[in-house]
């Protein structure tokens, strides 16, 4: 993937074609460049030490809640401001090699948490295994390389046309509403449209929100299909911020619930 011309680099956990990279194309209404992570704390170090603009941090889903590792993190890095967010829907396809068939999958590997929102198809395939992954495009990756029409991955669209994959079902997941939220964090604070003061430090949100956000996937699931609050994309130095920002407004999501070919199909 080319560079975009902005020159905003933002680090995510994970391989090109994950749901991070989707966060941040969504985001940055694609005018930032994503940098691969290994793991949630090579994120937030890269953006504390200044090595990428941003760090995206996935904070909670509506199926599993909230990210432990992510909490522990935003509490560990003081000198990083939450700037923003964004909620993705989560569409977990099922990715195999061309012309393989889910009668002749074996294995699905997907990063766990996300292994974890398809456990209705994996009570329906019951000769299907997962596997967990240390990333969603990483587990598509690994089906291409070793070009085996028993496996399969849980990804993303963008995962299967990165590596030549065939989309074999889409809607993975349990839930028709799944989605996943993510927060932006930076050195420098930047001004949010719905707020008159600067983001809080990343540790003084976590103590005051964590009652607020870790139990609010148990009261009821969120409605925002894909909302953002966007950060500025041009800038004039590194690490430097606007204080203009635009706003996407949340669009209720009407689906229905996956419908899956039968049995051996």
């Amino acid at each position: 993937m080319e560079q975009t011309t902005t020159g905003v680099r933002v680090a995510f956990q994970g391989e090109r074609g994950a749901f991070g990279e989707e966060a941040i194309h969504l985001l940055w209404r694609g005018e930032a460049d994503p940098v691969p992570s290994t793991s949630f704390e090579d994120v937030m170090s890269a953006a504390e030490t200044g090595s990428v603009d941003y760090g995206l941090l996935p904070i909670e889903s509506t199926l599993v809640g909230g990210l432990d590792i992510a909490y522990d993190l935003l509490s560990l890095h003081d000198e990083l401001s939450i700037v923003s967010e964004v909620i993705i829907p989560v569409n977990l396809c099922l990715l195999g090699l061309p012309g393989a068939t889910i009668r002749g999958l074996r294995t699905l590997a997907s990063q766990q948490v996300m292994l974890s929102q398809c456990t209705h198809f994996l009570t329906r395939y019951k000769h299907i295994s997962a596997h967990p992954s240390w990333d969603t495009a990483g587990a598509a990756r690994e089906v291409s390389e070793l070009g085996d029409p028993s496996r399969a991955a849980a990804g993303t669209r963008r995962a299967a046309e990165r590596f030549g994959l065939s989309v074999m079902l889409e809607h993975l997941e349990d839930r028709p509403d799944c989605q996943m939220r993510f927060l932006a964090v930076g050195r420098t604070p930047a001004t949010l449209d719905d707020v008159d003061r600067p983001a809080r430090r990343s540790s003084s949100w976590f103590r005051q929100q964590w009652a607020h956000w870790s139990g609010r996937f148990s009261r009821s699931p969120m409605r925002a299909a894909t909302s953002a609050t966007s950060l500025p994309a041009r800038r004039e130095s590194r690490g430097a911020t606007s204080s203009s920002s635009r706003s996407i407004t949340p669009r209720a999501i009407r689906r229905p619930p996956p419908r899956w070919p039968r049995r051996g199909g």
